[in-house]
């Protein structure tokens, strides 16, 4: 018969676990922010803001927020109602940027 085993954890002579979770598939997403953390399953505005980078290249939160709620209006990213606030999926920032990976992909190759 099969014994049912708990799954073991990287050795300590592996030199980047977290790494060798990224690729494989499962590890968590991080926000880039200073020191790195991991995202939320359910972030605020400005989280959301820092996950999909719209805040890079020396623009502003208040431009940055502008940004994610054009996104919001169009129709291309939706967000989850908490109270009064809007809250975002990590699924559905990274639905919306995979989605935007393919519009880009297929937008080079009919060039």
């Amino acid at each position: 018969m099969f014994e049912h085993t708990k799954p073991t954890r990287l050795s300590s002579e592996t030199s980047n676990a977290g790494a060798w979770q990224q690729t494989h598939g499962f590890g968590p997403d991080w926000l880039p922010t200073d020191p790195p953390r991991i995202a939320p399953s359910l972030m605020t505005a400005q989280e959301a803001v820092v996950f999909l980078r719209l805040d890079e290249g020396g623009r502003d939160m208040a431009d940055a927020l502008k940004s994610l709620e054009y996104l919001v209006h169009s129709g291309r990213l939706r967000p989850c109602r908490v109270g009064r606030n809007n809250r975002f999926a990590r699924a559905e920032l990274q639905r919306f940027v995979l989605e935007q990976t393919e519009r880009y992909g297929q937008s080079q190759s009919a060039e």
